[in-house]
């Protein structure tokens, strides 16, 4: 093709353009005035989140966050919320507004519930939140009877080795303190407290690792709680009506330009 060819080709498209402006404005103006129309038609949606923690003992978290994630959106314990705060709303309407989150490499979860209204969001969401919470807490405090039953078994433990040390220490004490000189009899019981008293030392020092490791777990271990109280957005997520209207532009803008050439390719060729 030629530079004149092109040249004519490029001048019969703005001949197109001039002679469709009205037309083409025309529609790309309807698109804006329809997708003004349908965002404001379609309800307001607000989001409210909520951070909350999974509680950890002995190094392993009481409940994952992989399976914090199904709790929260299951059947059971949507109920129980329901039921519990008295929500005047359906099952299948309320798991519609939810969804959830772990972040990565925490024990932390983020709670988010989407509403018509902002209160209502924040409502809903502190309800789940504070059941969530609960639910934790008392599988938290169901493993920790484990570990606290070990430390009051080591505790006993110990008194009882201590108080053999102290009837086995009195024993040789009162041996030693006779002013009968000691027979072969007394001396064994003195080398046999000695050899006992030693004993029971090592298995002091035993029982005393055995209980620090149990008392680190306890120090180390960390609770259900909410670290982030529901907000609320004050501006509604959806709809999202900057995105529709600069779509509808970019379309209309594309229907009108199309419309407008093959209108006038069908004439051209009808004439013909």
């Amino acid at each position: 093709m030629s530079k004149h060819e092109e040249e004519v080709d490029l001048r019969d498209y703005i001949n197109i353009l001039v002679k469709r402006r009205l037309f083409i404005l025309t529609v790309f103006l309807l698109s804006i005035i329809a997708a003004v129309a349908v965002s404001l038609s379609l309800p307001k949606v607000y989001e409210a989140n909520a951070m909350v923690q999974n509680g950890l003992l002995a190094g392993q978290p009481v409940i994952s966050n992989y399976d914090a994630l199904g709790i929260i959106r299951s059947a059971g314990f949507l109920s129980s919320v329901l039921e519990k705060y008295d929500l005047k709303i359906s099952l299948k309407d309320f798991l519609s507004m939810i969804t959830a989150e772990g972040i990565a490499n925490t024990n932390l979860v983020v709670i988010y519930v989407r509403a018509h209204t902002s209160s209502e969001a924040k409502k809903y969401c502190e309800c789940i939140a504070k059941e969530y919470i609960a639910y934790g807490q008392t599988l938290y405090e169901q493993r920790g009877k484990v570990f606290k039953a070990r430390l009051d078994d080591l505790s006993a433990e110990l008194t009882d080795v201590e108080d053999k040390i102290r009837r086995l220490e009195k024993v040789s004490g009162e041996v030693a303190s006779s002013k009968v000189a000691a027979g072969p009899e007394e001396s064994y019981k003195v080398i046999f407290s000695y050899n006992a008293i030693a004993t029971f030392l090592n298995q002091i020092n035993y029982i005393c690792e055995k209980k620090y490791d149990v008392e680190l777990i306890f120090a180390a271990a960390k609770q259900f709680e909410i670290v982030s109280y529901p907000i609320a957005s004050e501006a509604p997520v959806k709809p999202k009506k900057k995105k529709i209207v600069i779509f509808a532009a970019m379309l209309g803008a594309m229907m009108g330009l199309f419309a407008a050439f093959f209108t006038e390719y069908w004439k051209t060729n009808l004439k013909r």
